[in-house]
């Protein structure tokens, strides 16, 4: 141990020292009975919600952990969540097919209707006013809010377990099952690209801040990275011995 800072030293049979830092301990964020399906974080980086099969969504501090609303009263097991830009509201998808809008301040409902055909895999917000969901039956839709009919598209041959918007606002991605990576004009629904992960059934994405660098997760435990819009893979790495959710 160094005797001031944080560090281990360590010696070994390979001829080389080497310096560690010790981590902080995690902050466990606690509320939930089931598992967590779903995590979004408010863009001032202040505030997380976390929505879970046990048919809660819980918004905490993420300086601390500490509790700032439940909302306790959905009738399914959620599977996906997303909140806008302006911290107003979340959007909710639940294992049956379901959307839900409810206030990000005092958990009120404002709106429900029926998404997908089973579980909504996915969901994110396109600006304040436009909503974009996936479902286990491979469908994407957008929804302008308030509410009004979608625009639908059969994308994948299996059922759709991820989906992105680009910080830039301008292309969704989704991944599925069927190993696919597809991408989207994002008002036009067209898509402009696809390939194919090399790692098995993909269960979770996301994109890098700069929109530069695409992970993709799969259900063998391994993840994948790739330039975007490029689509060349960078590097691939056995993380978990379990599928990667998120």
């Amino acid at each position: 141990f160094h005797p001031e800072k944080p560090l281990v030293l360590s010696a070994g049979l390979d001829g080389t020292v080497r310096v560690w830092e010790i981590p902080k301990p995690v902050t466990p964020v606690l509320g939930h009975s089931q598992s967590v399906a779903a995590v979004a974080v408010t863009p001032d980086g202040k505030t997380m919600a976390t929505a879970s099969l046990d048919k809660s969504v819980r918004l905490s501090h993420v300086a601390d952990g500490q509790p700032k609303l439940a909302i306790t009263d959905f009738p399914q097991p959620i599977q996906s969540m997303a909140i806008t830009s302006k911290n107003q509201q979340l959007a909710v998808g639940d294992v049956t097919g379901d959307i839900w809008i409810r206030s990000s301040e005092n958990g009120a409902m404002r709106s429900n209707w029926g998404g997908h055909v089973g579980p909504v895999t996915a969901i994110q917000y396109l600006g304040e006013e436009q909503l974009v969901s996936t479902g286990g039956d491979g469908t994407l839709k957008t929804w302008k809010l308030p509410l009004s009919p979608p625009q639908t598209q059969k994308t994948h041959d299996q059922e759709i377990s991820s989906l992105v918007v680009t910080h830039d606002g301008t292309r969704l991605i989704s991944a599925g099952l069927d190993e696919m990576i597809r991408v989207y004009n994002a008002e036009t629904l067209q898509q402009t690209g696809s390939w194919k992960s090399t790692i098995g059934p993909i269960t979770a994405l996301t994109i890098s801040a700069d929109d530069k660098l695409l992970v993709t997760a799969s259900n063998t435990g391994k993840w994948q990275s790739w330039s975007f819009p490029e689509a060349v893979e960078k590097e691939q790495k056995s993380a978990h011995d379990v599928a990667i959710h998120a």
